[in-house]
Formats: C-alpha cells, sequence, structure tokens
C-alpha cells in the first residue's frame, strides 16, 4: 500500500469517527429532549387534573383536560379506591371518553400506545367500540397487544380466534401474547370450546394457552375439548391439558388423567400425578401406586403426594406399599407416611 493510500484510510477512519460521534450526540440531544417533554406532559397532566379537581366547570381547564387527557389519566393512576371512583365518573361527564375514542379513530392504523391506555382505563364495556374497531386495523404487534389488554381492562374481551390471529397466531406470538390469550379464553369459552372441537389450526403455544384459559372456567363442558388435548403428541399442549383439567377440579376429568398417568412423557405424568391430587379422586389410587415405581423420581415423588391428597384411602394403600414392597416404592411410602405422621 503506497504512503497516499494509506493516509486517505486515516482521514476515512477520522471522518467515519467524527460521523459516530455527531450521531451518537445528536441521539443523546433527541433523547434528551424526548423524555424532558415527557416530564412536562407528566407535570402538565398533574395540573390539569389537580385543577379540575377544585374546579370542572372552568372552561380553561375542561380545554386542557382533553388536550393533555393521556398525562391526565397517567395522573390519575396513582388515585384509588371511592376518589378514583368518584374522579373517573366526573371526567366521564365533561367529555373525555368521546375526545379520546375520536382520537382514537382519527389516529387509524398508528393509534398512540398512552392513548389506548389511558382510553382503557376510563372506559366501560359500553365505551369499547373505538378499541374493537382499532384493533384490526392497528400495525404493530405491540399496539395490537395494548389493545387487546385495554378491552380486557374495559370487560369487552375481543373475539378469541380474532385474538389469537391479529396477536400473530403463529411462530411469532410471544409469552405475553400467550397470557392475554389466557385471559380471553377464560373469558370467552364457548368461542374457545368450538375452535378446539373443530380442529383449527394452531401452534402447540396457543392450544397450550387455551387450554389454562379453559382451566379457569370451572365449566363442565370444558371437560371434553381439554381431554382431547390432554392426548395431544405435543407435551406443551398435553401438559396445558392435564393442568388444566385438575384446575377445573370435576370427577370427570378423572379419566383423562387417569390415561395421563401412563403417558410416554415424564413430564405429562408428572403434570397427571398433581392433577390427580387436587381431584381426589379414589378411582385413581391403582394408578398412582404403579406412579411410585415410575423410571422418574419427580414423578414418584408427586404420587405418593397426591395419594396422600387423597386421604384415608390413599395413606391405606401407601401402609399396603409399605409393607409388602422392598423396593423403591416401598422405600418412598415408608418415608411419606413419616412426613404425613409428623
Amino acid at each position: 500500500m503506497t504512503p497516499d493510500l494509506v493516509w486517505r484510510s486515516i482521514d476515512v477512519t477520522i471522518g467515519l469517527s467524527a460521523l459516530i460521534m455527531a450521531l451518537l450526540l445528536i441521539g443523546r440531544v433527541i433523547e434528551t429532549r424526548r423524555q424532558r417533554a415527557a416530564a412536562r406532559d407528566r407535570a402538565r397532566g398533574q395540573a390539569t387534573l389537580q385543577a379540575f379537581m377544585l374546579d370542572k366547570d372552568r372552561p380553561e381547564v375542561r380545554v386542557d383536560l382533553l388536550r393533555h387527557a393521556e398525562a391526565v389519566v397517567q395522573a390519575l393512576s396513582v388515585i384509588r379506591g371511592q376518589e378514583a371512583d368518584r374522579l373517573i365518573e366526573r371526567l366521564r361527564e365533561v367529555g373525555l371518553i368521546e375526545a379520546m375514542a375520536k382520537r382514537l379513530r382519527h389516529q387509524g392504523r398508528r393509534p398512540d400506545i398512552h392513548l389506548i391506555e389511558a382510553y382503557a382505563h376510563l372506559a366501560r364495556p359500553e365505551d369499547a367500540q373505538a378499541l374493537l374497531e382499532s384493533l384490526p386495523r392497528a400495525r404493530g404487534a405491540y399496539r395490537r397487544r395494548a389493545i387487546v389488554e385495554g378491552l380486557l381492562r374495559a370487560g369487552a374481551e375481543p373475539d378469541a380466534e380474532l385474538t389469537i390471529i391479529l396477536l400473530g397466531g403463529g411462530d411469532q406470538i410471544t409469552s405475553m401474547d400467550c397470557a392475554l390469550i389466557e385471559s380471553v379464553a377464560s373469558r370467552r369459552p364457548d368461542e374457545v370450546e368450538a375452535l378446539i372441537a373443530r380442529g383449527s389450526a394452531m401452534t402447540p403455544e396457543v392450544c397450550a394457552a387455551l387450554a389454562t384459559g379453559l382451566g379457569r372456567t370451572n365449566r363442565f363442558s370444558a371437560i371434553g375439548p381439554l381431554s382431547d388435548l390432554s392426548g395431544s403428541a405435543d407435551d406443551v399442549v398435553a401438559v396445558a391439558a392435564v393442568e388444566a383439567l385438575g384446575e377445573l377440579g370435576h370427577p370427570l376429568a378423572g379419566a383423562a388423567v387417569l390415561h395421563a398417568l401412563y403417558a410416554d412423557n415424564p413430564r405429562v405424568r408428572l403434570t397427571a400425578c398433581r392433577a390427580a391430587a387436587q381431584l381426589r379422586l379414589t378411582g385413581l389410587i391403582d394408578a398412582l401406586t404403579d406412579c411410585l415405581d415410575d423410571p422418574d423420581w419427580d414423578v414418584r415423588f408427586e404420587a405418593s403426594q397426591a395419594l396422600v391428597s387423597i386421604g384415608s384411602a390413599g395413606l391405606t394403600r401407601l401402609r399396603k406399599v409399605a409393607k409388602i414392597s422392598t423396593g423403591r416404592s416401598g422405600d418412598l411410602a415408608r418415608v411419606t407416611l413419616k412426613e404425613a405422621a409428623a
């Protein structure tokens, strides 16, 4: 390399370094200004809310209230109890909810996250139409997630299948999305049971979330769909379904739990033992006794605890195993009985 090229390369390196430093400084300035603007908005919201609490009839206060709606609701979030309820009702009276709904519709495909959260904080189920309209057209998973959260908070959960589709419905689904799907499933169980019954194509994570949501409903009709999912070849789905069957606590869930106690996957057998402990069915005692000699230690332990949970019949079986077995099932039964008696 000639000296001229060396000097040129040095000049280019210095120029790039200077450009990078300038960009970093600009970014720092922009971020600082953004933080200051956010702080000013919060301060305005607090001041506006305080002025409104003192005198809601002043026209200039109502104008500021609508202008700084999101900041006002953020300030409102620190107020609790009956005072918050009364204040929210007054905010609704001056038209804040209608003004926020208009802004949501006006923003179209890119609604502001803070506006969504603020609107959901004030909205009642009958006010949720603006959020429902925003959901299918909103761009970006984080916006859709915020809208679903807002609808749940407002008590107007969206259609279960639509929620799954709009939150990704496939490989893009996140744990946060699954938590939202669980909440929607627990509130719209009829739709979820129909989805499972017709074998809709869904990822294992989504199926597991739906199963978990159904487990919170205490519905007899959920036993059939959950029993179907408990036999899934995917252990994520099977574990969630068996766990949900235990949460339901219905005696008729025992048949699916019994089948799961003999599953090939130890995680499924482990979950089935825990579900059996919740159901406390004497009809599961024989299968749980078999699990006392399971190759997996965790399964053996959970089976012993399940027998204790069943009560006198389970303890009687443990005493019998402790008396006649000289293997690991007998050792475990003796230790379990000693701990139960302590």
